[in-house]
């Protein structure tokens, strides 16, 4: 995996479960963005919320750090570099810090170097959230753990004291940090069962609020605690902190109350705790701290704000009762979850597919801890399709967005099949036109908006993909009535004729309507058509299977014939002229992405074989461009100067319309992927790494976060095609319900390479030549696994020669 220093100011790496909000860690090892409060809040800092260590030699001056790598310019502001609230100096800028800092992300887990010679320690930090595929409620702890190693590297013993400092922010609604909101906050230490810490909460809050919640700093180590800073005049409390932990490094309840002045400082509550150890030359001990919180209530519905809204429940409310219960949930059983969250970041670390594409893969499961999801009390999964700086981003878990995200499908399949419930049990109506903004699950009345044809046929193919990846016949027979629906809705309403061609008004993705037969409403629908075959079949809906299947042999053999024009597929309309924003006769980056998900279901090829080669193979040739420096677009910037990009449509031929659809000239990393997938999948591995490598050198850290691809909003669900290069490089085809699992690999070499299904995870591995699957974690009882046709060994356990 790649690292980044505090040169890369941008990187923030999400910690937090799925749909518990997060916060980030800086490549400075600095804590930013926190966003714990069911709303986006970018730049968002808590003042006074940091770790630091103090390390005393005897009859030696105690040396004192802050847990971070140096500021870096530019300094400036109007009182210095940013004083805080009130000009009280919440962040700290003039303490000492380490002299330069390292981070490597090793998914799950943020692995921080602390770098200066001219400390007698070496100091380093591992930072994760639980995160173990196909467990997705350990993977939902709003919970982060935050372990430094400190080694004396020096010839004498040393005193080494650590603490954690954490303002209580209960009450705080996302937005804006101002000191009215923290008023009537309380700390309080805490004991039980081996645990201590800070409990944080606001007494007589009640808990219908938005606001309402509490906070915990928490460890398994011996500790002891200042629950309260003194809140006095000017900066008595952060100076009595700092005299008190400089001394000795052990904390006591606060001395001083202070009796006021011309300068007030806020009516903040600030707790902090404190671990000590000495260490003798070369020595090293890992302090762990545990950060949790809870914060139960999200407004229902999607816009507006106010402690006098209506609210409904988090999931996660559901399991715990306090950030107390978060936080003792993972330490009490700290060991057993850190090996399994270890044997996820080892089973990534000892892959062989090309680090390019794993990044890519890796970077975006981000997404699913950022504001852009979340889980109601009831367990349904739902998100904006990205986030504002501090509010959602078009609302309503949009179908025609999610189709290209597979994270959740592969790695945590039942959230996807929340969602398919309600897409299909809710958001369709009698005649199957299904919504493509949910809107039900918060009691509102359903969308009555044009249904998108991308996203009514893409959730279909999303739900034979579902079923497969082992959703299971019952659960496929409660939703068939209304997807049966669906899917005659969508031939009678974008194919009235009967052809097999979508060409009727089609609303999609591109946010306008396409009119007449174009390749992305055909490829959608013949998606659809395959994937409704199968899942008929397999319920003996027989009638069904054999009228889908007419339709399917007329639409393949039209799209071959009428819209491919020897190197890709055009949109055919004798009176496109009259229409704006059509794609005419260019090359659509999106032309395939019917194919694109057919393949994520394992549903094989939609077309001709030569002429899905030739058309991905000519999205690259005509749309991607090596250096965007000469390229005019007028729309948003997603690449700019050098930064090579590919565009989503162009028109080779130069017969580019007067009024061109929007979004032509722009950049979209899930689309870049999602034919970089299809590509990889049929064997251009060069060209997929092109693709992809172009979105990862947009997102170094320094011009853009790696962890944050956006779109329209932050953590852009769209990105989440990126998983799809994961089962692209083993060709897998899960079929749970027929009892058969077939990989038909890209790489030939000896190698180990990643696959999740609903009921295991595991690695794929060539050694000298013979195919094994090793699970890790599930089974595959009665599974036939092959390999290219060839059957494949299923064991459990580490492939040898992987250290464990």
């Amino acid at each position: 995996m790649l690292s980044y220093t505090p040169e890369h100011r941008e990187t923030a790496f999400l910690l937090g479960g799925i749909g518990t909000g997060s916060v980030s860690l800086g490549a400075r090892g600095e804590l930013r963005d926190w966003e714990l409060f069911n709303r986006p809040g970018k730049g968002i800092s808590l003042p006074c919320t940091f770790f630091c260590l103090r390390v005393a030699g005897p009859r030696q001056k105690p040396l004192v750090r802050l847990l971070e790598a140096r500021i870096r310019p530019p300094y400036s502001g109007p009182n210095g570099w940013r004083t805080g609230i009130n000009e009280f100096p919440g962040e700290m800028g003039g303490v000492p810090r380490f002299a330069d800092a390292r981070l490597t992300v090793n998914w799950p887990f943020a692995e921080l170097d602390l770098l200066d010679d001219a400390l007698p320690v070496a100091v380093s930090l591992e930072a994760f959230s639980p995160f173990v595929p196909l467990d997705s409620q350990l993977s939902a702890t709003p919970c982060a753990i935050f372990s430094y190693t400190v080694c004396n590297r020096s010839d004498r013993p040393l005193q080494v004291s650590l603490a954690a400092t954490l303002l209580n922010s209960v009450g705080f609604d996302g937005a804006a940090v101002s000191a009215a909101a923290f008023a009537g906050n309380r700390s309080v230490m805490r004991e039980e069962q081996g645990l201590s810490g800070l409990f944080f909460d606001k007494p007589g809050q009640s808990d219908q609020t938005l606001t309402y919640g509490s906070l915990a700093l928490m460890t398994d180590q011996p500790a002891t605690c200042k629950p309260e800073w003194v809140k006095g005049a000017w900066w008595d409390g952060v100076q009595e902190f700092w005299d008190d932990f400089i001394a000795d490094g052990k904390l006591q309840a606060a001395r001083s109350r202070g009796v006021g002045s011309s300068l007030q400082a806020p009516d903040l509550t600030i707790g902090s705790l404190a671990l000590s150890r000495d260490l003798e030359p070369g020595q090293a001990h890992t302090f762990r701290i545990a950060l949790a919180w809870y914060f139960p209530n999200r407004l229902r519905g999607w816009w507006a704000t106010g402690d006098d809204l209506p609210v409904v429940r988090n999931e996660y409310a559901n399991r715990f009762q306090s950030a107390w219960d978060a936080g003792r949930s993972v330490l009490a059983e700290y060991t057993a979850i850190w090996k399994r969250c270890d044997q996820v970041r080892r089973a990534f670390r000892c892959l062989t597919m090309p680090p390019d594409l794993l990044h890519a893969a890796l970077r975006n499961l981000t997404v699913l801890r950022s504001q852009t999801c979340f889980r109601l009390a009831d367990g349904t999964f739902m998100g904006w399709e990205g986030c504002l700086d501090h509010q959602g981003s078009c609302h309503g878990t949009c179908t025609h967005v999610y189709n290209y995200a597979q994270s959740a499908a592969f790695l945590f399949p039942d959230l996807e099949r929340s969602c398919r419930n309600v897409e299909f049990g809710q958001e369709t109506d009698t005649n199957g036109a299904m919504a493509f903004r949910s809107q039900t699950p918060f009691g509102w009345p359903r969308s009555e908006a044009e249904p998108a044809i991308d996203g009514q046929f893409g959730t279909l193919v999303r739900l034979a993909r579902d079923w497969r990846l082992g959703g299971g016949d019952d659960w496929l027979r409660r939703i068939w009535p209304q997807a049966r629906k669906a899917l005659d809705f969508g031939l009678e309403h974008w194919d009235p004729d009967g052809d097999g061609l979508a060409e009727a008004r089609q609303h999609n993705t591109f946010d306008i309507e396409f009119y007449g037969a174009n390749p992305l409403g055909t490829s959608m629908l013949l998606a659809a058509l395959t994937a409704g075959i199968a899942m008929a079949r397999r319920l003996g809906d027989h009638a069904a299977a054999v009228r889908w299947q007419e339709r399917l042999d007329k639409g393949k053999r039209q799209m071959e014939q009428a819209l491919f024009n020897g190197r890709y597929y055009i949109q055919m309309s004798a009176d496109r002229a009259d229409y704006r924003y059509q794609p005419g006769r260019g090359c659509l980056s999106d032309q395939l992405t019917g194919q694109f998900l057919a393949d994520c279901a394992g549903l094989g090829d939609l077309l001709d074989p030569a002429q899905l080669q030739d058309a991905l193979t000519s999205i690259v040739r005509f749309n991607f461009r090596h250096n965007m420096a000469d390229e005019i677009a007028l729309h948003r910037t997603y690449a700019l100067n050098d930064e090579p990009a590919l565009l989503l449509c162009t028109w080779p031929d130069g017969d580019r319309p007067e009024m061109p659809m929007p979004y032509a000239d722009e950049s979209w990393t899930g689309v870049t992927y999602a034919v970089a997938a299809q590509l990889l999948r049929r064997g251009h591995v060069t060209l997929a790494r092109t693709l992809v490598s172009s979105v990862n050198g947009q997102h170094d850290g320094i011009c853009r976060n790696p962890f944050n691809e956006a779109e329209c909003g932050h953590h852009y669900a769209r990105s989440m095609a990126s998983w799809a290069l994961v089962p692209a490089w083993t060709g897998a085809e899960v079929d749970l319900p027929n009892r058969r699992v077939a990989f038909h690999p890209v790489f030939q070499h000896d190698g180990r390479a990643f696959f999740s299904c609903g009921l295991a995870w595991g690695l794929l591995c060539r050694d000298q030549g013979r195919w094994t699957l090793h699970l890790l974690e599930g089974r595959l009882d009665n599974i036939q696994v092959s390999c290219d046709g060839q059957p494949v060994e299923v064991v459990h356990g580490w492939p040898p020669g992987i250290s464990t």
